[in-house]
């Protein structure tokens, strides 16, 4: 997603500063770097050293430490002029080498941004660092939430993201508070799978990535493997996320399941309501609904926080990164300063899991001419029997939404 689409994703869709972030994803400092014995320099760096001092402080090995950082400069150039986009700072797990360009995203766990020069375009590098969040939730689709943080100067600004929106901590200056800065930094790197947002019901074993089920009427589909990569994948950070894998169970050779992850806003019907009501209406036309489940909500996810009305950027920009309190002294910015709120709230969003049967094939691997009118022939016999009998609209009628059923004459092809 280019940067305008990732404005128009996430604009309206911001809160911040939140106080008790930092407790409530980080806990209470109980120590310092120094009462750990560790070796950090007892003075912050300034924005000229960041980058020097950030690499030596993680190539060493502290306790607990799960993780391995890396570094990416981001430029381009236009008209011969070199444009600054600033650093990006990448948590992986498990540790590895330098990872390339195509497997960074799906090991990433913590993403970063700094900006030497904390007189920068504020709107410009959120949406930078948002465009890296895409591009994790893209790589893992399972994803809860992720980690994040926006460094302007020595101002940072810790960020979550989610299917709901995006949310940050005060700004606070890591100079003044570097303590803090180190604890939160070693903090990112001993964190649990499930405090940096993965989905614990996704494991691996020597046939596979597979998700166990709850609550399943058919035993067989209790523990159910997916293929490597998902067949039908929803672009955007916020949103529903829609991202389906073929999937079958343990010891089948054939995908014969779809399964399909989304974050369904509690205010829409569920998914399975609707099926069922397909199924009894529009009979052999329509998908078989195997399985439901309802995994986690983001209201869950961001228990213990109070929320006012989403933010959205301001059409006047400061021009100085930096305001002063009454005596004169300069005080950090933030997500306040270049917003402006809106009259809309935060929208809940729940995580389903749906198995539905066949799985089919995508339509665009028609073998014949014929096979492919049959597919339109059936599909405009369920989509009328939706409407009529159930009084259901699609309303996402494409070539995504449909399947060539390998059935034997008689059944429907699609």
């Amino acid at each position: 997603m280019d940067e305008k689409e990732i404005l128009d994703n996430i604009d309206g869709r911001m809160h911040g500063p939140m106080p008790g972030f930092i407790a409530k994803f980080f806990g209470e400092p109980t120590c310092t770097h120094r009462d750990n014995g560790l070796e950090v320099q007892s003075a912050a760096p300034t924005p000229d050293s960041f980058l020097p001092w950030f690499s030596n402080f993680v190539s060493e090995k502290y306790d607990g430490d799960r993780a391995s950082w890396h570094t990416f400069s981001n430029t381009v150039t236009a008209n011969h002029e070199q444009s600054d986009l600033g650093t990006s700072l990448l948590l992986t797990m498990p540790p590895s080498p330098t990872p390339n360009a195509q497997t960074r995203w799906s090991h990433a766990q913590v993403i970063g941004l700094f900006y030497q020069d904390e007189i920068v375009d504020y709107q410009h590098g959120l949406v930078r660092l948002c465009q890296s969040a895409q591009q994790v939730f893209a790589s893992q689709p399972t994803r809860l939430f992720l980690h994040g943080f926006y460094i302007r100067g020595s101002q940072m600004e810790l960020w979550l993201f989610d299917r709901s929106g995006l949310y940050c901590s005060e700004v606070f200056d890591l100079q003044k508070d570097f303590d803090q800065f180190v604890f939160i930094m070693l903090r990112y790197g001993q964190m649990t799978d499930e405090q940096l947002g993965t989905l614990q019901r996704i494991k691996t074993d020597e046939e596979g990535s597979y998700i166990t089920l709850e609550n399943v009427a058919n035993s067989n589909l209790a523990k159910l493997y997916l293929e490597s990569q998902p067949i039908a994948c929803r672009e955007g950070l916020v949103g529903t996320g829609t991202t389906c894998y073929r999937a079958k169970p343990s010891g089948s050779n054939r995908w014969n399941y779809v399964l399909k992850f989304k974050w369904r806003w509690v205010r829409h019907r569920p998914e399975d309501e609707l099926l069922r009501l397909a199924q009894e209406k529009c009979g052999r036309y329509a998908i078989s609904l195997d399985h439901y489940e309802e995994i986690k909500s983001t209201a869950e996810l961001r228990a213990g926080l109070r929320w006012g009305t989403h933010a959205r950027f301001s059409s006047e920009q400061h021009a100085d990164s930096t305001r002063r309190d009454v005596e004169g002294l300069r005080q950090p910015t933030g997500l306040a300063d270049y917003t402006e709120k809106t009259d809309n709230y935060f929208q809940n969003r729940i995580l389903t899991c749906v198995v539905t049967s066949p799985a089919g094939r995508p339509l665009d691997t028609f073998r014949s001419l014929l096979e492919l009118l049959q597919v339109f022939r059936d599909a405009v016999h369920c989509h009328r029997s939706l409407y009529r009998d159930a009084q259901i609209l699609h309303r996402d009628i494409s070539a995504g939404n449909m399947i060539i059923l390998d059935n034997q004459q008689g059944g429907a092809r699609g």
